[in-house]
């Protein structure tokens, strides 16, 4: 079964940290997909994947083309669609279950200073578990401690 990442942060820090993920994922060499809220919110992190490491750059595209080019391991997205050959599923917003079953791996962020949020994510880990995903909780680490 899938793998899904419930990784605290505070609500603040969500984009760098979401932005720690996927460039984690790039350097293990897998194709990422972010789903994010609204075409805003993709431009938002096209910029910040931009200069988010100044020693690095994380190659990405805006969409979620029907055939993905090869060269483009990110791709940044509004719509649940699954892009072929992508294995890695970064969310940024709530996302069902059925679809983050497509993906070998997934990321999930719990903030924890929204306490609607973290019933939300509590609920989604005990429906995720009845359905046999396989689980791992990462504790709030401050921005400054998360190395790629």
């Amino acid at each position: 079964m899938p793998l899904i990442h419930f990784v605290e942060t505070k609500e603040a820090e969500k984009n760098k940290c979401l932005c720690y993920w996927v460039g984690r994922f790039y350097t293990q060499g897998k194709k990422i997909q972010i789903i994010v809220s609204e075409h805003l919110e993709a431009q938002n992190l096209d910029h910040l994947l931009w200069v988010f490491n100044q020693r690095s750059f994380i190659p990405h595209e805006i969409g979620c083309p029907e055939k993905p080019n090869p060269l483009t391991p990110v791709y940044i997205a509004s719509e649940e669609k699954k892009i072929p050959g992508f294995n890695v599923l970064v969310m940024s917003r709530e996302c069902p279950l059925e679809f983050v079953e497509f993906f070998e791996e997934s990321v999930n962020f719990v903030y924890m200073d929204n306490q609607e949020n973290r019933n939300w994510c509590r609920n989604y880990w005990i429906e995720a578990k009845k359905r046999g995903f396989n689980l791992k909780h990462h504790p709030y680490k401050p921005l400054g401690q998360l190395k790629i």
